[in-house]
Formats: structure tokens, sequence, C-alpha cells
């Protein structure tokens, strides 16, 4: 009877990398799937959440092994799914913030989903990435959730992580605007975390830049270069998502 491969044997062959891949990629669309399938309660939404802890848990302890030479497709997926798995861990954070009073959230949850973002904010900005594991518009909007979860979080509390925070926040921005994204969401995010990082800087950090001075709403909406999706010249100009037949993806 044949023996099923090692973990070192999966992770050094692109063939079977790619089938772990699938099956964490099944299993993470299924945690969403049921997480939307419940009653929404506060007890099945912490429960979902709980859930997407242990999967997070077994993920990292599936490919983080740093005796093992990684072949190209398995650091390609663990890239992949750990964007895809933290960003949903994050977004069952968020609708805990909803359904929960504040002080409890904040002395629960807080911590964690700030965690959460800040290693999305690094995953995908860090040094010697190559350049196509970012080229996934899903990673861009991973990203962009992550942007937007911080500096949301500094505009209601504050610490004395602030200044660190968004400076994390600006070096993401920086890779955001090198991956020249064509897709209407990706664009519509990248101006609004640009806004944003202007209001942080003067609400929660004291600072006045030029910029916040120059603001107005008709310049804010114009950088967004928003379609009219009545206007069928506008709707070849801007995707508001991907065309029909292509991977989300893609």
């Amino acid at each position: 009877m044949m023996q099923p491969p090692s973990i070192e044997q999966i992770l050094s062959d692109n063939d079977l990398s790619g089938l772990i891949y699938q099956k964490f990629m099944v299993e993470i669309g299924k945690l969403k799937q049921e997480s939307h399938q419940r009653s929404n309660s506060l007890a099945d939404i912490t429960q979902s959440w709980n859930e997407a802890r242990e999967l997070n848990r077994r993920l990292e302890m599936f490919f983080n092994q740093s005796t093992v030479n990684k072949c190209a497709i398995a650091s390609f997926s663990a890239h992949l799914l750990f964007s895809s798995l933290t960003r949903e861990t994050l977004d069952l954070g968020t609708r805990l913030q909803m359904m929960m009073d504040i002080n409890d959230w904040r002395m629960h949850f807080r911590d964690d989903c700030i965690q959460l973002a800040m290693r999305l904010l690094t995953h995908s900005t860090k040094e010697n990435l190559p350049s196509y594991y970012n080229k996934y518009w899903i990673v861009a909007q991973h990203l962009i959730y992550a942007c937007l979860f911080i500096l949301l979080d500094m505009l209601m509390m504050k610490s004395e992580e602030d200044d660190a925070k968004l400076n994390k926040v600006k070096i993401a921005l920086q890779t955001l605007r090198t991956l020249k994204s064509s897709h209407f969401t990706a664009n519509v995010g990248v101006a609004v975390i640009d806004k944003l990082c202007n209001l942080v800087s003067l609400v929660r950090l004291g600072k006045t830049p030029e910029t916040v001075e120059n603001i107005s709403l008709q310049t804010f909406l114009s950088e967004l270069e928003i379609a009219n999706p009545c206007d069928p010249r506008s709707r070849k100009r801007h995707r508001v998502c991907p065309p029909p037949g292509y991977s989300h993806l893609l």
C-alpha cells in the first residue's frame, strides 16, 4: 500500500502543490458561504470567526515549513491563500463589530483584526516579492480592504502606533499605484485611501499637508473617474467588474 506524500514532498512538487491550493481554496469558499447562510446572529458569526482562525492555523502549519525548498507553485499558492483567508477572517471581524457593543468588540476582537489588516499590508508589500504575485486583481482588493480598515480604525480610536500604521498604509498605497489596475473598484479604492490618509494625518496626527487644503468634492469625483452604467461609452472605458467569462482572479 502506497504511503501518502509528506508535506516536504508536496511542497517540492508543482502538481501536488496545485492540488493542495485547490483544496484550501475550496475550504475558504465553503467557510465564506456558510458564514452567510447561517442566521447571521452574533453566535453564528463568532463560530465562523473561530473556524476561520483554525483554518489560518492549519494553513500556516502546512506552508510555513522553513526547512523545505518550496517549488514555484507552492510559494505562489501560499501567497494567494494567505491573502484570501486573511481577508475573509478580517471581514468576519468587521461583521462582528456591527453586531456588538463597540467596547466589547474593542476588548475581544480589535487587536486581532488590526493584526490581520497589518498582516495583509505587509504580505503584499514585502521586498523582493515577485511582481506577478500581486497582479491578480483580487489581491489588490484585499490590500485596499486592509488599508481602509486601518484608516477608519485610526479615525475612531487613537493609539501610540498610529504613525507606524499610517506609514504602512502609505507603502501599500505605493504598491497599489504600481499595479496600474484597470478595474473600477481598484481605482476608486486608491483614490479613497489617498484622501483618507490626508484626513487621518490631519485629524489623528495633527499634521496639515497642503493637499488637504485643496481637496474638494469636484476634484475627488473627477479623480475617481466614475463610470455611468447607462452610458455605453463610459462602460467601455471602465470595468466595474471583470467581464463575463473571465475569472475574478485575472
